[in-house]
C-alpha cells in the first residue's frame, strides 16, 4: 500500500499523532508524508515533502493546495489521509479533487457551527471515502449532516505520563506544598480564546474554598498582562507557566493537580488532549456540558460538568467540588481510561486503512 499523509501544522501533538500512524504501517508500504517544515518523523517514512500552508488568505491556500495535488499525481498513492481538516473549512475543501483512483481519509478534530459550516463539512465529506471524528458525539452530529461515511477513532494520550506523588511533582514545579491550601486545580494547554481561560478567572474571583490554581501552557490570546489582572485579587493562590511545556514540565503539571478544569467555550466542540492526558493519570474533571466533552465526562464520570461560558455555574460546581473529599474513580471511568491507550488508536487507524483498501 502506498500512502500519503498530509499534515499541515507541528505543534502541540500534531507530530505525535502523525508518528503514531506512521509507526503501525508494515514492512512494504510505502509512506509519505507532506509536512510545513523540516521535522524529525518515523524512520519508515519513505519521503518528506515540506509544503507550507500560508494562512493568510484565499491565494495562499490555493497555492498550497495545487502543490499538494501536484504531489498526489507524482507519487499515485493507494490512499491520500488529510490529518488536520480544520485548515481545510474556511474554502470548502475547493480544490482537493475527488478521489477517482485512490481512497482518502479527512480528520476532522474540532466541529464548528452554523450555516456556512454545516455546508463546508458535508462539502469536504464528499470528497473524502471516510471523515473520522474523535467522540461519538461528533460522529452522531455529522450523521445529522447526512454524512454517512464517518468513522470514530478515539483521541488517545500521547505523553504516556506516569503518575507520580503530588508533593514531587509541586517541588518539581518549584510549589511549595506546605503554602497551599486545600485543592490544586489545573487549566492545562495554550491559553487560545476558544478554551475559555477567562470564564475560569472570572469564577475563581468569588470561590471562598480553599485552592491554588495552576495555569499552564503557551501564551496565546490571553497573555501574561491579562492573567494577572483577572487574578490580582487571589494572586496568592496561582502558579503560571506560561510557556511550551516540555514532556516532563507537562507531567508535573498533570501530577500536581487534584482537578484539571477545561473551561472551554461552546465554540470548542471536539476532542480535547488535557482531557486524555487527566484521564490517563486519574484526575477528576470539570468541564463544559456542552458538545463533546460535557458527553465524554458524563457518560465515562469523568467528574462534572457547567453550563458552557458561565462562570457563576462554573463557580457554583468548583466550589462543590473543593468541599469534598478525595475523587472516586469508578468502573466506567476505568473503561475510558482503556481507551485513551495509544495502541488502540494505532489499531483503528491501521484497520480503517485496510478496509479502504482493500
Amino acid at each position: 500500500m502506498k500512502i500519503l499523509l498530509i499534515e499541515s501544522a507541528v505543534t502541540g501533538h500534531h507530530l505525535s499523532y502523525l508518528n503514531a500512524i506512521i509507526e503501525k504501517q508494515v514492512e512494504g508500504n510505502e509512506v509519505y508524508v507532506i509536512l510545513p517544515e523540516k521535522c524529525e518523523i518515523s524512520n519508515k517514512v519513505k519521503k518528506q515533502i515540506n509544503i507550507k500552508l500560508e494562512k493568510d488568505g484565499k491565494r495562499d491556500y490555493f497555492k498550497w493546495i495545487k502543490k499538494v495535488n501536484d504531489v498526489i499525481d507524482e507519487i499515485e498513492p493507494d490512499l491520500v489521509h488529510f490529518i488536520y481538516a480544520d485548515d481545510l473549512y474556511r474554502y470548502f475543501g475547493i480544490g482537493i479533487k475527488k478521489p477517482v483512483k485512490y481512497k482518502s481519509v479527512l480528520t476532522v478534530h474540532q466541529l464548528r457551527r452554523g450555516k456556512l459550516h454545516d455546508l463546508s463539512i458535508r462539502m469536504l465529506s464528499a470528497k473524502f471515502s471516510s471523515t473520522v471524528v474523535h467522540t461519538a458525539a461528533l460522529k452522531e452530529t455529522l450523521g445529522g449532516l447526512k454524512i454517512k461515511t464517518v468513522d470514530h477513532i478515539e483521541y488517545p494520550q500521547f505523553g504516556a505520563h506516569e503518575k507520580e506523588a503530588q508533593e514531587k511533582a509541586l517541588e518539581s514545579l518549584g510549589i511549595n506544598k506546605d503554602e497551599i491550601h486545600g485543592k490544586v486545580l489545573l487549566c492545562l494547554g495554550g491559553t487560545r480564546e476558544d478554551k475559555g481561560l477567562d470564564i475560569l478567572l472570572e469564577a475563581l474571583k468569588e470561590v471562598k474554598e480553599p485552592y491554588h490554581l495552576i495555569v499552564a501552557g503557551a501564551e496565546q490570546h490571553f497573555k501574561r498582562d491579562f492573567i494577572e489582572k483577572e487574578t490580582e485579587g487571589y494572586k496568592d493562590k496561582v502558579s503560571l507557566f506560561l510557556e511550551f511545556l516540555s514532556e516532563e514540565k507537562f507531567g508535573h503539571c498533570l501530577n500536581a493537580a487534584d482537578i484539571l478544569v477545561l473551561p472551554y467555550k461552546k465554540a470548542f466542540d471536539g476532542a480535547s488532549g488535557p482531557l486524555g492526558e487527566g484521564v490517563w493519570v486519574e484526575k477528576e474533571i470539570i468541564g463544559p456540558s456542552h458538545g463533546s466533552l460535557g458527553d465524554i465526562i458524563e457518560k465515562h464520570h469523568l467528574g462534572r460538568t457547567f453550563e458552557a461560558e458561565n462562570a457563576q455555574d462554573l463557580r457554583r460546581v468548583i466550589s462543590e467540588e473543593l468541599k469534598k473529599n478525595d475523587f472516586e474513580i469508578d468502573e466506567k471511568y476505568k473503561e475510558y481510561h482503556k481507551m485513551m491507550d495509544v495502541e488502540r488508536f494505532k489499531e483503528d487507524y491501521d484497520a480503517l486503512y485496510k478496509r479502504l483498501v482493500k
